[in-house]
């Protein structure tokens, strides 16, 4: 991770851009402003960052970072669904709708939560259950049964044969094993394989865009 007393020399641009992880926001504005912004109101944060930074920050932008300052100062993340999709959307620079659940992809989840880490607040309990629910109803509508490592804590206990396929797609990600080209929209195994992939090559790819 960039240290904070570097992130001023690429701060020119820093919030116009998407993709930059949260993480690196938090550093800059708890460095050029202490804990203090935590407690402010969007306005607040706002006219600072234009003043400070000499930048109007995107719509986008301004989201993700007002989703870090809940999650930094509440609990929210952890007990309220809305809340939840709403910060995972806002981190993945995703519109915003805090008045309706818009649903997840697994990609999205992956990397929101695998973000959301990266920030590193402790807190003593786990998503209540309804995350976990929610989690689980985005994968089921999404046709994907092995979580990313990120998500393992929802991971549902399959019966058989599902519970074989999870284990063999797991064998085949671990031994580098790549789908077959062309898929076989046929062989469950084949497609649960490039959806596993498919996921673990987006988190990768939006880890490393938003670094700086």
């Amino acid at each position: 991770m960039t240290l904070p007393g570097k992130l001023k020399q690429v701060s020119n641009t820093i919030f116009i851009r998407d993709f930059i992880r949260p993480k690196i926001y938090l550093d800059l504005l708890t460095d050029e402003f202490g804990s203090d912004w935590f407690e402010w109101e969007p306005e607040t944060i706002h006219h600072e960052i234009m003043r400070v930074f000499n930048q109007r920050p995107t719509e986008s932008v301004f989201e993700k970072i007002m989703a870090l300052q809940t999650y930094m100062t509440t609990d929210l993340y952890w007990d309220d669904i809305m809340t939840f999709e709403d910060i995972i959307l806002a981190f993945g620079d995703r519109y915003v709708d805090p008045d309706m659940l818009q649903g997840c992809t697994p990609e999205e989840l992956a990397y929101g939560v695998a973000v959301a880490e990266e920030v590193g607040k402790e807190h003593s309990g786990d998503l209540v259950r309804d995350i976990i629910i929610y989690i689980r109803g985005c994968h089921q509508m999404a046709g994907v049964v092995v979580y990313h490592p990120s998500l393992k804590f929802a991971q549902p206990i399959y019966p058989e044969p599902l519970a074989s396929l999870v284990t063999q797609v797991e064998e085949a990600v671990a031994n580098g094993i790549t789908p077959n080209d062309p898929l076989d929209l046929d062989d469950a195994f084949q497609v649960q394989l490039a959806k596993t992939l498919d996921v673990s090559v987006y988190v990768d790819e939006r880890l490393i865009k938003g670094m700086i």
